[in-house]
C-alpha cells in the first residue's frame, strides 16, 4: 500500500441538513472496531464516523467528479455494479488516510483478525495484505480513481440517481429522478458515499495481497450533464443556483428535492 498523504479535514463553510463534505471530515473521528463480526470466510468490522455509520458527500458542485467509464452493471464479468470516480490531489489524500486508519487497526488488532496464521504475521506483513480500492497509474498520465460500489437491485437500499444539466449562466437546472442509464463515460457526478459492510476481513492461513480493505458504496448520485463546461456542481447545494422553470416561478418558488440535500 502507498504512503498515506497527511490529510487535513478543512473548517466547514456551510451550514447544511445534508452529508457533509469529505473536507469536512475529521478523520480523527474515524473508528474501526477491534472486533469482527460473522462466522463466514470473510468478517467485517465496523466502521464509524462519531459512532454512526460513514456517509459523507464525496464532492461539491463545484468539484464534480468524472466517471470515466460510466456505471458498470457488473453483468460483463459476473460481478457487482460499481464506477470508478476520478480523484483530485485532496479527495486521494482523503481516501488515503482513511485506508490509512483500517490498516492501522488491522496491525493492532492482527492478533485476532488473523488468527489462523501461523506464526504471527509482521506489521509489514499485514500491511502488504491490504487491498485497495484506488487504481494510480504509475506513469502519472491519468488521475486516481476510486472504484465505489453501486447497488441497483429494487429494493429500499437501491442507488437514488439524480440528473441535473449546467447551463451556460452557471446555474444547475432543477434536478430530476435518474437511472443508472444516466451515468454514461466522461459523466460529471456528485456522489454520496457510505461504508459497505465495514472492513472485511477474509479467514486465512497465509497472508496474501487481498486479505483485507474496506469498500464505500453510492447511496446517491447526481448526474450533471455539462459539468465539463461548468465545473459541476454538490448534492448540497451550497452556492450553485438552481434555475427556476416556469411553473415553479408561478408557484412562488420552490426548494428543489431530490432524495438527499447536496453542496
Amino acid at each position: 500500500m502507498p504512503d498515506a498523504t497527511t490529510y487535513s479535514a478543512k473548517k466547514a463553510k456551510t451550514t447544511s441538513t445534508g452529508p457533509l463534505l469529505y473536507s469536512e471530515l475529521d478523520i480523527s473521528n474515524l473508528t474501526v472496531d477491534a472486533t469482527l463480526m460473522g462466522s463466514n470466510e470473510t468478517r467485517f468490522a465496523t466502521v464509524k464516523y462519531n459512532d454512526a455509520r460513514m456517509v459523507y458527500q464525496m464532492a461539491s458542485v463545484g468539484e464534480a467528479m468524472r466517471v470515466p467509464f460510466g456505471l458498470d452493471d457488473g453483468s460483463k464479468f459476473g460481478s457487482k455494479a460499481s464506477m470508478k470516480l476520478e480523484l483530485s490531489d485532496e479527495q486521494l489524500a482523503f481516501v488515503r488516510a482513511v485506508e490509512d486508519k483500517v490498516v492501522v487497526a488491522a496491525v493492532k488488532n492482527k492478533s485476532d483478525w488473523f488468527a489462523g496464521v501461523k506464526p504471527l504475521p509482521s506489521d509489514d506483513d499485514v500491511r502488504k495484505a491490504f487491498s485497495s480500492r484506488v487504481s494510480v497509474d504509475p506513469e502519472g498520465q491519468y488521475k486516481a480513481s476510486l472504484r465505489v460500489n453501486c447497488n441497483l437491485a429494487d429494493d429500499p437500499k437501491k442507488l437514488k440517481l439524480s440528473t441535473t444539466r449546467r447551463r451556460g449562466d452557471g446555474k444547475i437546472e432543477k434536478p430530476k429522478p435518474g437511472s443508472a442509464d444516466d451515468v454514461q463515460w466522461n459523466d460529471h457526478v456528485v456522489p454520496v458515499l457510505q461504508t459497505a459492510g465495514g472492513v472485511w476481513v477474509k479467514k486465512t492461513k497465509k497472508l496474501t495481497a487481498n486479505c483485507f480493505g474496506v469498500i464505500f458504496e453510492a447511496s446517491e448520485v447526481l448526474v450533471i450533464k455539462g459539468a465539463e463546461d461548468g465545473g459541476g456542481g454538490s448534492f448540497n447545494l451550497g452556492g450553485v443556483e438552481v434555475a427556476e422553470d416556469e411553473a415553479t416561478k408561478e408557484a412562488g418558488g420552490a426548494e428543489c428535492g431530490f432524495g438527499g440535500q447536496f453542496y
